[in-house]
């Protein structure tokens, strides 16, 4: 495939072969007099369909499609997944998935071919482990694009009279987030006092156990962040309890990628303030105070109950002893009641002054 153009001598020109997503060209073209041209061997170890081709400068940039048909003989071989055995078999990024293909001709394994291998527009190998069958590993990168992912292989053979044969084969697979696995190792405690720092340490990987790409962490002590340094695949940092952190202390790490993956985790700690530290470190204290102080209330409301019994009683002796002196003056003095009446109302008065006198001398001498 012959490309040229016009460029400014000296004007560097950037050059771009592409099929769908994969790249299959690229070159950095000093203009000349003549303007720029380069050439591009197409063999049976490229892929058909539609090629894009781009040229861009510092005057702009241009593109146009051209169609590459495949030959007869480089259609000739039958390329066949073995692994993944079957289409939309779902991955996660950083997965390392194994590819196997068989390549036949005329249902013969064809053995010495050259493979050329794209997943989505990441090129990988793959080599013959037995005779037609080759084999290769290739690992999602963790921002692939979610969703469908095209595995295409070629093959090709240079046979007698450096005849060309070649044979292509695709499958799709399924990919999506993978999720980013975090893990407390410390604290190991689960009980602090208000003042103490809380050492805090997290390990975060992916699922598939490799290191998160570009970590962004947060991490948080009841909603208020804090710092966490890296260490390889830990992040590590120091949280200072405070006084309203008393209680139940809720640490979360989160920890983010630059393409969304995503992973958390959370853990309870106690942390003892003035109050519940003061009871745990002075209970038998607390304990017997609270008896003395139940003792002297006690005390006190019996000394009170007592004192209020003894002037309920005095006031009441006192009632009746003026009641009883009305009595002699309305009888002795006035005139008004007979001697019946005032001998049945002064002996009641008596009987019940000698009651409130016996009780309120038992009272005093308690």
């Amino acid at each position: 495939m012959h490309i040229s153009g016009g460029a400014q001598p000296g004007e560097l020109v950037e050059l771009y072969i592409a099929n769908g997503p994969r790249v299959l060209y690229r070159d950095k073209i000093i203009a000349s007099s003549s303007g720029f041209s380069a050439d591009y061997p197409i063999s049976s170890l490229d892929p058909k369909g539609t090629w894009r081709i781009t040229i861009s400068s510092k005057a702009g940039n241009s593109s146009l499609n051209a169609i590459v048909s495949p030959t007869r003989e480089g259609a000739y071989y039958l390329v066949k997944f073995t692994s993944p055995p079957y289409e939309s078999v779902e991955y996660a990024r950083t997965d390392s998935v194994l590819f196997s293909v068989s390549v036949f001709d005329s249902k013969k394994p064809v053995s010495g071919a050259r493979i050329r291998a794209w997943a989505g527009d990441k090129q990988f190998t793959l080599s013959e482990g037995s005779p037609g069958v080759y084999q290769g590993e290739h690992e999602i990168p963790f921002d692939s694009k979610i969703g469908s992912m095209e595995i295409y292989i070629v093959a090709e053979k240079i046979g007698e009279g450096n005849s060309s044969f070649g044979g292509e084969g695709s499958i799709n697979i399924e990919v999506k987030e993978v999720p980013i696995q975090v893990e407390f190792i410390s604290p190991t405690i689960a009980a602090y006092k208000v003042g103490d720092s809380i050492p805090v340490q997290v390990r975060a990987t992916y699922s598939s156990g490799k290191p998160v790409v570009n970590p962004k962490v947060l991490a948080q002590a009841n909603d208020l962040e804090f710092s966490l340094s890296k260490n390889g695949d830990f992040f590590s940092g120091e949280y200072k309890t405070r006084e309203n952190d008393s209680g139940v202390l809720k640490l979360f790490v989160s920890v983010e990628d630059s393409a969304q993956n995503a992973g958390f985790a959370s853990q309870n700690v106690d942390v003892k303030g003035f109050t519940t530290q003061a009871i745990a470190d002075y209970y038998w204290y607390l304990i017997i105070g609270g008896a003395v102080l139940l003792a002297l209330i006690l005390f006190a409301a019996k000394t009170f109950l007592a004192r209020s019994s003894l002037e309920k009683l005095e006031n009441e002796r006192g009632e009746i002893l003026a009641l009883e002196k009305g009595l002699q003056e309305d009888y002795i003095k006035n005139g008004t009641i007979d001697r019946e009446t005032f001998e049945k109302r002064s002996a009641a008065y008596e009987s019940r002054i000698s009651e409130l006198e016996a009780k309120i001398s038992k009272m005093k001498k308690k």
